[in-house]
């Protein structure tokens, strides 16, 4: 009898046995949590995944800073505009024109490069992901045919698809997003620490505060993450073995006991869903939003303080532009994290997979 209907037969009670499948990290309901050692080791996965691909990659990187460095000029080139022309109202059009010219440019290139190097990443991330998947498929042809009679099928398809997903996922918008937030971050830094090094420390405040948002977000999040993953995955098993094993389960009178089974794991999967999405809308966006708010609060009323205040009103609007480049791609990260967690469990079941053992070809 193949494995799938085996275990819809089987008793009530029986306990099932994820072989290969994330065993390591508990049960269907994701307890105990994974260690770090495993999630180091799908991170090693991911990072080898990507090495064939380096040298696209640090290309990529080069232009996401020259991106970075053009979107940082804009403010320059207003507070320039404001302090030298505008507020002393001198009356220099070829100048001036420059300037906005200047501004105009510069966006237009910011966001050009930017969308070629998504286009760039994305390529990137679609042949690891290949590289991924058929390592994965490739190791599971190896295996030896016992496995596959503890092994359940709706399981091993999720790591070979579902996972491998996730991964690309992982690949394409949280890297870019990283990446671009982080070369955003370290460009309007350094283009205030030019203008005012004092009003640059205010801003930079905000980076112990995304620490501890990160921190609280993963404390209350990972675990759920986590467990929303594998529930997904005996969902998908638990499909599976249903209609591959329709004649004994009608047959044995088998249909409620199993469809009750089922109802008790989604009615799991959606309390999981519901913990993840609760600390994504609490700690995500609406605390970004706060912390952008407080930041421009503190901006002006330090800059109010300042004797030349009046003089500079372009140093103002450069400063709340940058807090506002500053914060929106941290913005952008935060988002991410979600996945970020969800595509680490992924690579880390896939990573239990590869570790199974499997005879050597001759």
């Amino acid at each position: 009898m193949p494995t799938e209907q085996a275990h819809a037969a089987g008793d009530d009670e029986q306990p099932r046995t994820p072989v290969a499948t994330g065993a390591r990290s508990g049960d269907a309901r994701g307890r105990p949590a994974r260690r770090p050692g495993e999630m180091r080791r799908a991170a090693a996965l991911l990072v080898r995944a990507l090495r064939t691909d380096s040298r696209r990659f640090f290309v990529t990187l080069f232009w996401l800073v020259i991106a970075a460095g053009f979107d940082a000029l804009g403010p320059l080139l207003g507070k320039i505009f404001i302090d030298d022309y505008l507020v002393p109202r001198r009356d220099d059009v070829a100048t001036v024109a420059a300037l906005l010219g200047a501004a105009l440019v510069s966006g237009w290139l910011a966001g050009g490069l930017r969308y070629l190097t998504l286009i760039r990443m994305a390529d990137i991330a679609m042949s690891a992901v290949r590289r991924l998947r058929e390592w994965v498929f490739a190791h599971v042809l190896r295996l030896p045919i016992a496995h596959f009679d503890r092994a359940i099928t709706g399981q091993l398809v999720s790591r070979i698809t579902n996972d491998t997903e996730q991964i690309r996922q992982l690949y394409v918008q949280v890297l870019f997003e990283v990446l671009q937030g982080l070369c955003l971050l370290l460009a309007a830094v350094a283009a205030m620490a030019w203008l005012d090094w004092r009003l640059m420390l205010i801003v930079l405040t905000l980076v112990p505060v995304l620490s501890g948002i990160v921190w609280a977000y993963r404390r209350l999040s990972a675990a759920a993450v986590e467990a929303t993953r594998e529930l997904r995955s005996d969902i998908n098993a638990r499909m599976a073995e249903s209609i591959a094993g329709m004649a004994v389960l009608q047959a044995t009178g088998s249909a409620r006991r199993f469809a009750r089974r089922f109802g008790e794991v989604n009615r799991a999967y959606y309390r999981s869903r519901q913990r993840e999405i609760r600390a994504n809308a609490f700690l995500l966006r609406p605390a970004m939003d706060l912390v952008n708010v407080l930041l421009v609060v503190a901006v002006i009323a330090v800059f109010g303080w300042r004797a030349d205040a009046a003089l500079e009103i372009g140093l103002l609007y450069a400063f709340i532009s940058y807090v506002a480049r500053v914060v929106e791609p941290l913005n952008q990260i935060t988002q991410q994290f979600s996945i970020l967690q969800q595509s680490l469990v992924a690579a880390a079941r896939v990573d239990s997979l590869l570790e199974t053992p499997a005879p050597r070809r001759p």
